[in-house]
């Protein structure tokens, strides 16, 4: 691990666990699995903090913990991935909020900030935010709130977008526990909760969700991760599908495509063969299938006719059989997003020299030159440009010509290629290194504007309780007022740079996801 990925996730860790879980993982980014004593020794943190930093890190899936057989002692170790996703949850919120509406959003939010949580207490926790800390009067209006709750998050397992914990099974050899994922189809069964029980300790003003006890005790429930991965990877093919074809209606039976032929394996190279008939009978259930399907075979053929030929037709059974090329579809996106990249710091000139270069292999720099129509001067200029900054690579040649028995000439030549792989690793760390720095000047930002940005939030909160108790318009600008000019331009410039510098991470965020996308695809 490098040290700007290092670097990466301590800062994430730090942003939404502190400084405490921070200082307690580093070891563990730096070293690997240590055990408890030594993650101590290393990190300088008392024991009695380092288990409460675990304890919370395990619950959020991303500490893991195993026995080693010949010490019988416990070693603790960091998923990487699960603390990359971390900073994806926005996007998951997004992504079911899109699929399901704002009520799942909420289900969703309040799944992801306790971690691993059982049902009972999550709708408890739901119920408590509906009623904003005043009760419900009569039980009838409660059974009303978490009968909605538990219908919504029945729905969000039937998608799959969460799923049970594995159930712990516990052996008689080492104290250390064990789990076991559930068999197929069992991970997103819904067990019943008492809704009396549940409605019973909204209603007490002093019970604590610790209080709530149930049958589901045993059975805590997480997000599913992969879901959310293949959702994304589908919706970066989609939509790189549309900017190719500009047709939204083509689109629609593109994602149509994805979505059935992925369904057994999401990292398959290709997708199964899906017939028309299928097809059109997953786009009925799509809302704006009316258009897309009066012209189908038009739209099918738009597809079938791109001339990257990422949709292929098979067969001629059930009026033909299409497949998508899902691995080649990812290895022209990622080339895509460097093209664009390269014409985005060096201009179009550049962009056309690195197609050249990566379309023909190894190219001499004469050759190079002739092909791409433009002057030596100027071409080489360029050329050495994406050399410095390790675009392409110069590769020197050195040739032997034998003029006679007593005299060679040697020759050096130079060519330059592409190492693909490379580059991408280096625009990886790039990313990781974009991110930091943006954190960074995020808090920043906020550390210099804290006194306003607090002054603007305890103005908000009296406001809305204002409005609430049905205040007069001139009493909320009597306390809008507290807020000067000069004072509101300065937090409308706060605002400003705190939006671009959220848009600079999510977009990086989008670049690692489509690299290490690319990578998997390829190792696969």
């Amino acid at each position: 691990m490098s040290s700007t990925h290092s670097k990466f996730l301590g800062e994430l860790l730090e942003e939404y666990f502190g400084t405490a879980v921070r200082q307690t993982v580093e070891p563990l980014i730096q070293f690997g699995p240590l055990t408890l004593s030594n993650i101590s020794l290393k990190s300088g943190v008392p024991v009695k903090i380092i288990k409460k930093c675990l304890t919370t890190l395990i619950q959020h899936n991303v500490i893991l913990f195993s026995v080693r057989t010949v010490y019988l002692d416990t070693l603790y170790s960091l998923d990487s991935e699960a603390v990359l996703s971390i900073f994806r949850f926005s996007k998951y919120c997004e992504i079911v909020d899109l699929a399901m509406g704002t009520e799942a959003k909420v289900v969703l939010g309040t799944l992801i900030r306790n971690g691993e949580i059982n049902l009972s207490k999550l709708i408890f926790l739901l119920t408590c935010q509906h009623f904003l800390g005043h009760p419900p009067n009569a039980p009838p209006e409660g059974y009303e709130v978490i009968a909605k709750y538990f219908s919504t998050f029945t729905e969000l397992a039937k998608r799959k977008y969460v799923i049970r914990c594995d159930h712990l099974v516990r052996s008689g050899s080492t104290e250390v526990p064990e789990f076991i994922p559930y068999e197929s189809g069992e991970g997103f069964i819904v067990p019943n909760i008492c809704v009396k029980t549940i409605c019973g300790a909204v209603m007490r003003k002093d019970s604590k969700v610790d209080d709530i006890s149930n049958e589901d005790d045993e059975i805590l429930w997480k997000i599913n991760l992969p879901v959310f991965d293949t959702e994304m990877r589908q919706d970066l093919l989609v939509e790189a599908m549309y900017w190719r074809v500009e047709d939204s209606e083509a689109t629609m039976i593109f994602k149509a495509l994805l979505q059935l032929g992925l369904i057994r394996n999401s990292f398959a190279h290709t997708t199964t063969p899906i017939s028309i008939p299928e097809l059109k009978i997953a786009i009925k259930k799509l809302s704006d299938s009316k258009y897309c399907l009066e012209d189908f075979n038009e739209y099918l053929d738009i597809l079938a006719n791109e001339s990257l030929g990422l949709v292929v037709k098979t067969s001629e059974i059930n009026g033909g059989l299409y497949i998508v090329k899902v691995k080649e579809a990812f290895n022209q996106v990622t080339y895509s997003m460097v093209e664009k990249l390269v014409e985005t710091r060096f201009g179009a000139m550049a962009a056309r020299i690195f197609r050249l270069v990566r379309r023909h292999g190894f190219v001499e720099q004469d050759k190079l030159m002739q092909m791409g129509m433009m002057s030596t001067k100027m071409g080489r200029s360029i050329l050495y440009k994406l050399v410095e900054a390790n675009f392409i690579i110069l590769k020197e040649i050195r040739k032997s010509y034998t003029i006679s028995s007593s005299v060679t000439n040697k020759v050096v030549s130079y060519i330059f290629h592409i190492d693909f792989v490379t580059l991408l690793r280096s625009i990886l760390e790039d990313s990781y290194q974009a991110i930091v720095n943006a954190k960074l000047r995020l808090k920043a930002e906020k550390h210099k504007y804290r006194r306003l940005l607090v002054k603007e939030d305890r103005i908000d909160k009296i406001l809305f309780n204002m409005t609430k108790a049905r205040c007069s318009e001139e009493q909320l600008d009597e306390v809008r007022a507290m807020l000067t000019y000069p004072e509101r331009a300065i937090l409308n410039k706060v605002r400003l740079s705190i939006s671009k510098l959220t848009a600079a991470q999510l977009h990086a965020d989008r670049t690692l996801f489509l690299i290490n996308t690319y990578f998997i695809f390829q190792q696969s």
